[in-house]
């Protein structure tokens, strides 16, 4: 288990990028906002989160609106589905916070973000909602593989249609996240299939730890699921730690592991499990015991494993019924 290295990113022309005019004024602007965003939410924390649900969306659409102004159009979007779960019967105050918190941090790393490393201010801005535009990447260069797709799942945000799919570089043995965007029920610039292996160029987005991005010169399904080559596994747990401290952004890690790994006898299950997992935890031991083939891909975060999917090398199975 691999990916990518940051050294495909020359921080010199990524410094002349991010110093342009343009971008600077853009910049400041975001940090603005979130200076904004940051005095509301401790006033909001001062005064206690059970007031929102007397004040409805009103407090949490204005500073939404405020943060869309300043260019910060991802963490308005995230506040505004934090909003839409005032009307549920089920609203956690302790998710609330959980959820204001990760904004919270988002916007005081975007406040200071002078003292991160460069390639660190660069996707804390993506996340924030700076988009980069594909000609402003022509310098970063492709890597061309043969990419299995270990799991595609569509969700919404709000009117947006989102696919978010993993990858795993065959040859390279590294992992690509592609994350497309559709209005509604528009199509997606490149549908993709779990378990079918896609041949072409892939570009990361800067970043410490390169892993999201973007076909480029074609992606096209290619060769069949069949014959596969399988993943390297090399303490996981191990060097996601490590990576970690270089990215504390990142939450969510892509991992790919034997089904062996969740042999009650290991330990490993138990290291892995959260309340929420337990069942789909459980349901891997039987799956892995008819087949000892099979290989479990999922995200680690540190609450836990989320196994996506299982797979073999004739077929892939996505677990999302069991894990919702």
């Amino acid at each position: 288990m691999a990916f990518a290295h940051q050294g495909i990113f020359p921080e010199k022309i990524l410094l002349e990028l991010l110093s342009q005019p343009g971008k600077k004024e853009r910049i400041k602007l975001m940090k603005s906002g979130a200076e904004e965003f940051l005095n509301w939410v401790k006033d909001l924390f001062n005064k206690g989160l059970p007031q929102l649900l007397n004040t409805g969306h009103f407090e949490l659409e204005k500073i939404a609106a405020r943060l869309v102004d300043t260019k910060n159009s991802t963490l308005a979007r995230e506040l505004r589905m934090i909003g839409a779960d005032l009307d549920t019967l089920n609203w956690s105050e302790k998710k609330c916070a959980d959820q204001l918190l990760r904004l919270y941090f988002l916007a005081k790393a975007l406040k200071n973000m002078d003292g991160l490393p460069l390639l660190l201010q660069s996707e804390l801005l993506q996340i924030c909602g700076m988009s980069w535009r594909k000609k402003e990447l022509e310098w970063i260069p492709p890597l061309s593989d043969q990419w299995l797709c270990l799991h595609e799942e569509e969700n919404w945000r709000e009117n947006l249609r989102v696919s978010q799919s993993w990858f795993y570089g065959i040859k390279s043995s590294v992992f690509f996240e592609y994350n497309q965007y559709a209005f509604r029920f528009a199509p997606f610039d490149h549908p993709v299939q779990g378990g079918k292996v896609y041949t072409g160029n892939v570009k990361y987005y800067p970043s410490v730890v390169p892993l999201q991005g973007f076909p480029s010169d074609g992606f096209l399904a290619g060769a069949s699921a069949s014959g596969k080559e399988k993943p390297k596994f090399s303490n996981p747990i191990e060097t996601i730690k490590k990576l970690r401290a270089q990215h504390p952004l990142r939450m969510n890690w892509p991992m790919i592991l034997p089904s062996a790994a969740f042999d009650k006898s290991s330990g490993f299950l138990q290291k892995l499990s959260g309340n929420q997992k337990n069942n789909a935890l459980k349901l891997l031991l039987n799956f892995s015991s008819l087949d000892p083939e099979l290989r479990v891909f999922g995200l680690w975060s540190p609450s836990g494993f989320l196994p996506k999917s299982l797979f073999n090398e004739r077929d892939t199975v996505p677990l999302q019924k069991w894990t919702e």
